[in-house]
């Protein structure tokens, strides 16, 4: 689910920084910031920075926690509620269902890249310019029209609307989608996709729950629905969850042991990180992990610091 595209992007690649545990070259003792709650949560270094580009530095820390302290003092100068975790950089902590941070964490960031833009030279600004214009450019290839604003003398950037943030995360999806497909999307398989889906769509509806269809442009269904309602998720866990379920039944004995094998590794993995799970028996001899929201929002940390790729 996106918050914030455009100048978010700066203030999410710190967010996710946040979130890394401790550094590869070892956890680092940082002063607190004044009155801010700290929290340590070190874990092992082996998930934490991926592709990390720039090497955690005391100084690199220091700008960082710099910029978030000044961050921080912003947004509760504004009245909202903001706390700060500690691992080895500060992370604000905050509602974040709250739409109205998210906009003063942008007006925070676009104040911020207006003065610094102001000092660029000729050959910066015109640069920036360009790559601007190429945007807007690919943007207008693709039916989607932008406009453009003078953020400091001379330096244009786009207006980012809710509109445009809704037309990039759908070109996103359908790249990811385009990239990570297996099979040629071919008339048979478009319609054994969507007999899968009127079959989920019957079962949510047959359960009282509201759910809509549209049909992308690959001639595949997708169904609509309230996003937020926690009960349509966990059903359509339960709808997937029989269907594999009954597939796994009919695996060969060689199939099953590979299966449990590859679930008894990635258990093993968990246990290093301190993380422990249950098993369950999801059809006969075959088991799976018992998936909890603990276990997925652990996961899902590993997952933020593991692929942490941001330039300073």
């Amino acid at each position: 689910m996106i918050k914030r595209i455009g100048l978010a992007l700066a203030v999410l690649a710190i967010l996710a920084l946040g979130t890394v545990a401790a550094s590869a070259q070892g956890s680092t003792t940082l002063p607190e910031a004044g009155g801010v709650t700290t929290t340590d949560a070190a874990q092992d270094g082996e998930f934490l920075y991926g592709e990390f580009d720039e090497t955690l530095s005391p100084d690199l820390v220091e700008e960082i926690n710099a910029e978030t302290d000044a961050l921080v003092d912003y947004l509760r100068g504004l009245g909202f509620t903001v706390d700060v975790a500690t691992y080895e950089i500060r992370e604000p902590v905050f509602d974040e269902s709250d739409e109205a941070v998210w906009e003063a964490i942008d007006d925070f960031y676009a104040a911020q890249f207006a003065a610094e833009v102001a000092g660029w030279s000729d050959e910066e600004k015109a640069e920036w310019n360009a790559e601007i214009d190429e945007f807007v450019a690919e943007l207008a290839e693709k039916g989607i029209e932008v406009e453009i604003t003078e953020i400091a003398p001379g330096v244009f950037d786009i207006v980012w609307t809710e509109e445009l943030e809704e037309a990039l995360w759908d070109i996103e999806k359908d790249f990811y989608f385009e990239e990570e497909w297996d099979e040629e999307l071919t008339p048979e398989l478009i319609e054994e996709i969507n007999a899968e889906t009127e079959a989920l769509l019957e079962y949510l509806q047959g359960l009282g729950h509201t759910v809509a269809v549209e049909t992308d442009e690959n001639g595949l269904l997708e169904p609509v629905f309230d996003e937020s309602d926690e009960a349509v998720w966990e059903a359509i866990d339960d709808f997937y969850a029989a269907q594999f379920a009954a597939e796994v039944a009919g695996w060969s004995d060689e199939e099953k042991a590979e299966w449990n094998a590859e679930i008894d590794e990635f258990v093993a993995e968990l246990a290093e990180k301190g993380i422990e799970v249950e098993t369950v028996e999801i059809a006969p001899g075959v088991f799976d992990i018992v998936w909890t929201e603990e276990l997925e929002e652990a996961l899902w940390g590993f997952e933020k610091d593991f692929e942490g790729d941001f330039d300073k």
